[in-house]
C-alpha cells in the first residue's frame, strides 16, 4: 500500500498543477482545458509521473502538447515548490493518458447498440 504521505503529495500536486495550467501557464501548444487525470509519485519522492488527458483528438497536437509539457517542467516545479513545503522537488515526467479516449469510444460503442 502506498504511504499516505504520498497520497497527500500526489494530490498536492496535481492540484498545483491543474491550477498552473488553467492560470498561469503561457505556451503556444499547451490548451487550458488540459486535465491532469492521475498523478504518481515514487517513494523517495524524486520522480513523478503526471498523466494528462489532452483536448484534442489529433495526434500529432497531442505529441506537441506532451513536449511542450516536458520542456516547460521547470515552470511546474517552481509552482510546487512555492506551495509545498519539500526539501527536494522532484522531477516531473508528463505522460498522455489515452485511457479516456478509449473509454470515450468503447461508451459510443455500448451507445449504439
Amino acid at each position: 500500500m502506498e504511504n499516505l504521505k504520498n497520497l497527500r503529495f500526489a494530490e498536492a500536486i496535481s492540484h498545483i498543477i491543474q491550477s498552473a495550467i488553467r492560470f498561469e501557464a503561457e505556451h503556444k501548444d499547451i490548451h487550458k482545458d488540459t486535465i491532469v487525470s492521475k498523478v504518481e509519485v515514487s517513494k523517495d519522492r524524486q520522480f513523478v509521473k503526471i498523466y494528462i488527458v489532452p483536448s484534442s483528438d489529433d495526434n500529432e497536437s497531442n505529441q506537441k502538447e506532451l513536449n511542450a509539457f516536458n520542456k516547460i517542467s521547470g515552470f511546474f516545479r517552481k509552482k510546487i515548490a512555492e506551495n509545498v513545503k519539500i526539501r527536494a522537488i522532484p522531477n516531473l515526467n508528463f505522460i498522455l493518458d489515452i485511457g479516456y479516449k478509449k473509454g470515450e469510444a468503447v461508451i459510443d460503442l455500448i451507445n449504439r447498440i
